[in-house]
């Protein structure tokens, strides 16, 4: 990705900037990371940092669909559970930040509108199209990527309702 400056950055790494910059702790985050990037799997990695149980069980159920190596639910996934969906929530967030009148959200408003333009003019029609080839005509194919669809976006609600359940009652760290 890019930064605002037109600098080449990670989309991860403009994240970890938006959220930094907004005064978050990252701790938990940058341990995990580090973890994976030393060999530790994934799922130990998520026992080893203080998250919340709907974050980590998120993760694990788009870490077994990738690691299931089946195309077309991978892509349904990432489709239905994070191109096409995104943006608009998105959109939400920036009209939301803009009028409670935060300071300190430079990047973070840059961060969520790249995502809305990226996802919604750019991925988001892609991906549809990409799933539409790799389930083709066989209906088991459209099936199971059905299936996952809607597993994606129940976890998804479930990760959304641990972020709002952890603003009310934040983890102790």
């Amino acid at each position: 990705d890019i930064d605002e400056q037109g600098k080449v950055i990670s989309h991860y790494e403009l994240y970890l900037t938006a959220m930094r910059e907004i005064g978050t702790n990252t701790d938990q985050i940058d341990k995990f990371y580090n973890l994976v990037c030393s060999g530790v799997s994934v799922k130990t990695a998520l026992k080893q940092v203080n998250i919340n149980k709907e974050t980590t069980d998120f993760v694990i159920f788009t870490m077994d669909i990738v690691g299931s190596g089946e195309t077309h639910k991978i892509a349904s996934v990432f489709t239905f559970g994070r191109e096409d969906l995104i943006p608009e929530m998105f959109i939400e967030m920036v009209r939301e930040l803009r009028t409670q009148g935060h300071s300190n959200l430079t990047t973070l408003e840059y961060y969520l509108q790249r995502h809305i333009d990226i996802d919604g003019d750019e991925h988001g029609p892609i991906s549809l199209r990409m799933v539409e080839e790799l389930c083709g005509d066989d209906e088991v194919k459209w099936q199971e990527a059905i299936l996952v669809a809607k597993m994606a976006l129940q976890n998804r609600i479930k990760l959304w309702n641990g972020v709002l359940l952890n603003l009310v009652q934040p983890l102790s760290i």
